[in-house]
C-alpha cells in the first residue's frame, strides 16, 4: 500500500508525532453543541475523515520497521499506544451518535469534565453576549478597550439587576454565578470561547534551535524542561545539548499580586495550518480584497 513506510526513520515517526500532539489539541479545543441550536438533523459523525486518518497512520506505524535506533523503537511503541486510545475513543463517541433516535444527534461532547457555567454554552445570557462581542469587534470594528468596557458594564448591570432578587431563583442564581465569572479581558473571552485558534508555544533552544513543548501545566502556567534534551552529534560523538532553556520572570495575577515564574528563553508560537488559515478568513477586509480580484480577473479577459 502507499500509505505504508517500510522504514520509520526517527524523523518521519518524529513528524507522525508532532501533527497527531496538534491535532489532538485542536479536538481537545473544539466546543460542545449548544443545547438550543437546531439543525443538526442527519448530520453525519463530524470526525470521519479524522478517524480516517488515525486508522491509514495507525497502519503506517504499526507494519513499518524503524531503524535500528532504541529511540526509533521507543516513540514507535509511544505512538501505537497514543493511535489506538484515540482511535478506540473516537469509536465510542461514533457509536454513541449512531445509537441516538435518528433526527436528534447527541451532544458533541468528546471530552467529558466538569461543567464550565460560562462557556459550555448552557446559559443562553451568556452565549448571547458572546455573540454580541464578535459582532461588535468583526462587523462594527469596536477597539479592545471598547469590548473590554462593555464586558465590565454588562457584568455589573447584571450584579444591580439580580441583586434585587431575594433570595433568587435556580436561574437567576445561575445567569449571577455565570457573569461574575465571566473574564474582564475580550482576548480571554475569545480563547476561552474557542474564537481563536489554539497556539502551542515551545521552548525554543538559544543554541541549536530544538523545540521543546510543555511537559506539565500548574494552572493555566506551562512547565518547561529547564535544559535542552536535544542530542547533537559532534566529532562522531554524541552529546546532550543542555542548553539553557527558561529565565525568570515576574507575572502579576488576576488579585493584583505578583509571582515569579520561569518562561522560556526563546519562545516559539506554532498555530495549526488550519487554525491560521481561519484566522485569515475571519479579516473583515478579506472579502473586499477577493471582490477587487474578481472584478480586474474579469476586466482582463
Amino acid at each position: 500500500m502507499d500509505d505504508i513506510h517500510p522504514n520509520l526513520t526517527l524523523r518521519r515517526l518524529t513528524d507522525i508525532h508532532t501533527d497527531l500532539t496538534n491535532r489532538m489539541a485542536e479536538w481537545q479545543a473544539l466546543p460542545g453543541f449548544t443545547p438550543f441550536v437546531t439543525g443538526h438533523e442527519s448530520a453525519p459523525f463530524p470526525f470521519l475523515s479524522d478517524l480516517d486518518w488515525l486508522r491509514v497512520t495507525l497502519r503506517e506505524v504499526r507494519h513499518g520497521q524503524p531503524m535500528r535506533d532504541s529511540r526509533c523503537s521507543a516513540l514507535q511503541d509511544r505512538l501505537l499506544h497514543m493511535l489506538a486510545a484515540q482511535i478506540a475513543s473516537f469509536e465510542r463517541q461514533q457509536l454513541q451518535w449512531e445509537a441516538n433516535v435518528p433526527g436528534k444527534p447527541p451532544p458533541r461532547v468528546f471530552h467529558p469534565g466538569p461543567p464550565n457555567p460560562i462557556f459550555s454554552w448552557t446559559v443562553p445570557a451568556i452565549a448571547a453576549v458572546v455573540v454580541f462581542l464578535a459582532v461588535l469587534e468583526n462587523t462594527f470594528h469596536l477597539s479592545q478597550r471598547g469590548l473590554n468596557f462593555v464586558v465590565a458594564f454588562l457584568k455589573l448591570l447584571v450584579a444591580h439587576v439580580t441583586a434585587a432578587a431575594e433570595p433568587p431563583s435556580s436561574d437567576i442564581a445561575e445567569i449571577r454565578t455565570a457573569f461574575a465569572s465571566l473574564p474582564d479581558d475580550i482576548t480571554t473571552i475569545r480563547k476561552k470561547s474557542c474564537l481563536e485558534p489554539a497556539f502551542i508555544i515551545f521552548a525554543s533552544c538559544p543554541s541549536c534551535s530544538h523545540l521543546h513543548k510543555p511537559t506539565s501545566f500548574t494552572g493555566a502556567v506551562p512547565v518547561y524542561p529547564s535544559q535542552c534534551r536535544n542530542t547533537i552529534s559532534k566529532s562522531r560523538q554524541q552529546r546532550a545539548c543542555g542548553t539553557q532553556l527558561l529565565k525568570l520572570t515576574v507575572r502579576r495575577t488576576p488579585d493584583g499580586s505578583e509571582s515569579k515564574v520561569q518562561v522560556p528563553i526563546r519562545p516559539f508560537a506554532y498555530a495549526s495550518v488550519i487554525g491560521c488559515i481561519s484566522r485569515q478568513l475571519q479579516n473583515p477586509s478579506l472579502e473586499q480584497a477577493i471582490n477587487r480580484t474578481q472584478k480586474v480577473l474579469v476586466a482582463l479577459t
